[in-house]
C-alpha cells in the first residue's frame, strides 16, 4: 500500500511538473506606424497626440500602453486615449518608471496576432521651453527639446513608418 502511495505521489508530482502552466510569453510587438504632433503653446506648455499601429505578436497580449513623456511637469487629467474608436478611461502615471502615463486597455487590450490603432492626447506639459543662449543681449530666444515615446528592441521589433509634426504657436515669426 505505502509502494502505491508512493508511486502515485511521484507520478502526481511529475504530472505537475508537466502541466504547470508557462509564464506569460514575453511581449513582442510591432509599431508598424506612429505620428506624433507637438503643439507648442504661446503659454510655454505643449501638448502630444500620438497615433499607434500596433500589429501584436502570437501568444502576447498588448494590455497596457506606457507612454513616456518629456518631464513629469503634466497634468494628467488632461489626457485622454482610444483604441480603434473606443474611449478608454484607466489612465494613471506609472508606478515603475517616471515620467510615464500608463494607458490600461483592459477588455480592449489588443490580443496575440491582432492589430489594433491606439490615441493619446496629452493636453498640458509644461515647463517645455527655455531661454536660449544667444550672442545678441538685447534679444530673449526660446529653445525646447523633444523626443517622440519609443519602445525598446526588448518589446517592439520591425520597422516603423513615423511622422513627427511640430505645430509652433502662429504668431512665431520663421526668423
Amino acid at each position: 500500500m505505502k509502494k502505491k502511495l508512493l508511486s502515485l505521489l511521484v507520478l502526481l508530482l511529475l504530472l505537475g511538473s508537466i502541466l504547470t502552466p508557462v509564464a506569460a510569453a514575453n511581449l513582442r510587438f510591432q509599431v508598424t506606424r506612429q505620428v506624433v504632433n507637438l503643439y507648442l503653446n504661446k503659454t510655454g506648455t505643449a501638448s502630444i497626440e500620438y497615433f499607434y499601429d500596433f500589429l501584436n505578436d502570437q501568444g502576447s497580449v498588448i494590455d497596457i500602453v506606457d507612454i513616456g513623456l518629456p518631464n513629469s511637469n503634466y497634468d494628467l487629467s488632461s489626457v485622454t486615449a482610444e483604441i480603434d474608436g473606443n474611449k478608454i478611461t484607466d489612465i494613471y502615471k506609472s508606478d515603475v518608471v517616471d515620467p510615464v502615463v500608463s494607458i490600461g486597455l483592459g477588455s480592449l487590450a489588443i490580443l496575440g496576432g491582432k492589430s489594433g490603432q491606439l490615441h493619446v492626447m496629452i493636453g498640458t506639459v509644461r515647463d517645455m521651453f527655455f531661454e536660449a543662449d544667444t550672442p545678441s543681449k538685447t534679444e530673449a530666444y526660446a529653445s525646447f527639446g523633444f523626443s517622440p515615446n519609443w519602445y525598446g528592441s526588448d518589446y517592439a521589433y520591425g520597422s516603423t513608418d513615423m511622422t513627427v509634426n511640430i505645430f509652433l504657436p502662429p504668431d512665431i515669426k520663421s526668423d
